[in-house]
């Protein structure tokens, strides 16, 4: 008996399900354009909008519009690309 073992019991494997929730896109890339989601105008509207280079992406962030570091990082991200392809 080793004192890391796991009797049987203790460790089960469960299935992994997909979650039915609705989920809300919050970013809309194709190559030379974005959009974000205005995350102000929620839970009342969706409204998205178009980011033109990394200035804009800027001022949403500033103002709040993009929120969470995953958020904010891939917006900036994205930004920059949309930016280098103009």
């Amino acid at each position: 008996h080793h004192p890391l073992d796991v009797p049987p019991a203790l460790f089960q494997l469960r299935p992994v399900t997909m979650s039915t929730a609705p989920t809300l896109q919050a970013i809309r890339y194709t190559r030379g354009s974005l959009q974000l989601l205005d995350q102000l105008k929620l839970p009342g509207e969706t409204v998205f909008m178009d980011v033109k280079d990394c200035d804009a992406c800027w001022t949403m962030i500033r103002d709040m519009n993009v929120r969470g570091a995953p958020a904010i990082a891939i917006a900036a991200a994205l930004a920059l690309a949309v930016e280098l392809d103009a």
